[in-house]
C-alpha cells in the first residue's frame, strides 16, 4: 500500500523509516510517494516553513548540527544530527528566507525583536558562559547594560532581566548613587563598595549594574542676609575646588553661590 503526498512550495514533511528508525526531511515542491516501511510524522497536510518577519526572531529548540560552511550534519546512516536540549536563536537578518524544520527541531517562541529605547537600557545576565559578538568573556550570573536606541537580538546565552528608564537631573537637582560593588563611575573615578556621590550633570543619567539610586539632592538658595554653614564629614574637595579637612566648618554665601546643593560629603 502506498500513500501520495503533494508537497506546495515552502512546505515540507517528516518521513520515518520504521526498518532503519531513521527520520528525513522532505521538502517541496515535490510529490512523495509512501512505502510501507514509512510513516509520513508531520501529520496528514504538510507543514509551512518557518517566515519570520522583519525585525523578528524565534527559539528553536534540538537545533541541528551545522559544519563550518553551515549545512546540517548527518551521521552514517543518514541521520540528522541535533544538539538535544539545546537552543538556537534564529533573526529575520540571519534567515531572510523560509526555511523548514529538521526532524526534533521545534519552536519554542516567536516574537519581535526588543526595542531598547533611546536613553533607556536592558539590564542583562548572564545564564551561562560564553564570549559575545565584541570578545568579551561572560561568565553566568555577570550582568551588563545594553544601552538603546537599538532593536536587540537575543541571545540564549543571555536572560533580559528588565529595562531600565533613565533618572532626569534638571536644574538645581543632582542625583545621589551609591556604589554596591567595587567599580568606576562613569567619569573614570575608582568607587568603593557604599561609597556614595552626587551626579550633577543635567540630563538622562542611567546607573550602572553596580550602582543604586539613593534620589534626588535638591539646591538650597542663598540669600543676602544668611549663609549656609557646612561641616566636613570627612577629608575632601568640595564642588568649588577647595580641599576640606574632616570636621572643618565655612560658610557659603551670595559671593560664592546663589544656590548650593549640599555634597555627600558635607553636613548642613
Amino acid at each position: 500500500m502506498t500513500d501520495i503526498f503533494r508537497i506546495p512550495p515552502y512546505h515540507y514533511i517528516h518521513v520515518r523509516n520504521r526498518n532503519e528508525n531513521i527520520t528525513r526531511l522532505i521538502v517541496g515542491p515535490k510529490t512523495f510517494v509512501k512505502q510501507d516501511h514509512e510513516e509520513v510524522i508531520t501529520g496528514d497536510k504538510p507543514q509551512k516553513h518557518v517566515v519570520l518577519s522583519p525585525y523578528s526572531f524565534c527559539q528553536i529548540e534540538n537545533p541541528v548540527c551545522r559544519d563550518e560552511n553551515g549545512k546540517p550534519v548527518f551521521d552514517d546512516k543518514g541521520q540528522v544530527k541535533v544538539r538535544l536540549q539545546d537552543s538556537e536563536i534564529r533573526t529575520s537578518e540571519q534567515y531572510s528566507a523560509p526555511f523548514p524544520l529538521y526532524p526534533r527541531e521545534e519552536i519554542s517562541k516567536y516574537d519581535d525583536l526588543p526595542i531598547v529605547p533611546r536613553d533607556h537600557a536592558l539590564l542583562l545576565e548572564c545564564v551561562r558562559d560564553f564570549t559575545d559578538a565584541d570578545q568579551t568573556k561572560r561568565v553566568a550570573g555577570e550582568q551588563w547594560l545594553e544601552y538603546g536606541p537599538k532593536h536587540y537580538l537575543p541571545d540564549i546565552h543571555v536572560k533580559i532581566v528588565k529595562t531600565i528608564e533613565p533618572e532626569v537631573i534638571v536644574s538645581g537637582t543632582a542625583l545621589q548613587v551609591e556604589a554596591t560593588r567595587a567599580c568606576k563611575d562613569y567619569k573614570g573615578v575608582q568607587r568603593q563598595t557604599g561609597e556614595q556621590w552626587l551626579v550633577r550633570d543635567l540630563g538622562f543619567y542611567i546607573p550602572s549594574v553596580n550602582e543604586t539610586v539613593i534620589g534626588l539632592v535638591n539646591h538650597i538658595v542663598t540669600e543676602e542676609n544668611k549663609a549656609l554653614r557646612l561641616k566636613a564629614i570627612r577629608n575632601f574637595r568640595d564642588v568649588y575646588g577647595k580641599d576640606r579637612k574632616a570636621g572643618e566648618e565655612w560658610l557659603i554665601t551670595t559671593e560664592i553661590a546663589s544656590s548650593h546643593i549640599v555634597d555627600v560629603s558635607e553636613r548642613l
